[in-house]
């Protein structure tokens, strides 16, 4: 258990903790890098590991829970959770995670070596390692937790009152109405998902006309509208796909929004270089990225 302790796991993936997302009837509700490919999680509970061309090569049963709705990865552990059980496979076996009696689990995401979660009571818990008594802090929020994600120290997780909650090594929180301070410039948005970059954040929303958005912040407080628009060949197009989730791709410094019929857009560091592509794998509701290859997960593999 030492590697979960001292290891610093750099997170480019753990988007889509949320279950209004995850209610399609899909086979797959979740997808996370995992050593030299993917962890995928199904509706059926079992975790199927993938190669980075996408290949399937083994299936794991978890142990004590028929149910998983939420996983993350943990250097090379596989963490799942119900809303009131989590488990961690480790080197072959299943270990059980301690879980106050008083929570419900809506989203976990590895954190600096550990694992971090959302709960319907609107506090955040961390575990630094399996065996641990989880730590558990107050967020502040009026909504409810929608995504976590994190990246080295800094943790981000979004609700559906449009808050985005920060919080640091020592689960010190803040919280940002983003309605309140931006719906002047901006209108009105939905945030759906956050992803946490190297040195940025990126928030994925719903305008009130069902139009997609993007927002990006060095720290949370100070936000970026991306234009939605893109080139077609000489034409300047607007993109109009509602975004499911949002993630960050760190080998070349890229958010990518996932979206419907399992439709991608990109926003690269360049603002004027944004480009979508359109997979026709159908409706597509989870990915995960590993160096330069993706898994997108939903109503099959792709």
């Amino acid at each position: 258990m030492l590697r979960i302790l001292t290891i610093m796991m750099i997170t480019l993936t753990g988007f889509l903790a949320w279950s209004e997302y995850s209610a399609y009837g899909q086979t797959y509700i979740d997808a996370e890098a995992y050593e030299d490919g993917f962890a995928v999680l199904g509706d059926d509970g079992d975790i199927h590991l993938y190669d980075k061309d996408s290949r399937h090569i083994s299936s794991i049963r978890p142990e004590g829970m028929s149910n998983a709705r939420y996983m993350c990865t943990v250097v090379d552990a596989v963490v799942i959770a119900d809303k009131t059980s989590m488990s961690c496979f480790l080197d072959g076996k299943w270990i059980g995670m301690p879980v106050p009696e008083d929570i419900s689990i809506t989203g976990i995401e590895d954190f600096y070596g550990g694992v971090i979660a959302t709960a319907e009571e609107g506090k955040l818990l961390f575990w630094s390692s399996p065996f641990d008594n989880a730590r558990t802090v107050s967020a502040g929020i009026r909504g409810r937790f929608r995504d976590i994600d994190s990246f080295g120290d800094r943790c981000y997780a979004v609700t559906d009152s449009s808050e985005v909650v920060t919080a640091d090594l020592a689960l010190r929180t803040h919280v940002f109405d983003f309605n309140s301070c931006y719906s002047d410039y901006y209108g009105e948005a939905d945030i759906v998902s956050v992803a946490a970059g190297s040195t940025s954040v990126c928030i994925a929303a719903i305008r009130k006309d069902g139009s997609p958005a993007a927002f990006i912040s060095s720290g949370g407080d100070v936000w970026s509208e991306r234009s939605m628009d893109y080139l077609d060949g000489e034409s300047r197009m607007m993109f109009d796909r509602k975004p499911y989730c949002v993630a960050y791709r760190e080998y070349d410094d890229c958010y990518v929004m996932l979206c419907e019929e399992g439709t991608l857009f990109h926003l690269p560091a360049c603002s004027h270089c944004n480009y979508p592509i359109f997979t026709g794998s159908g409706e597509m509701t989870s990915m995960a990225f590993n160096g330069n290859s993706y898994l997108l997960a939903g109503e099959g593999i792709y």
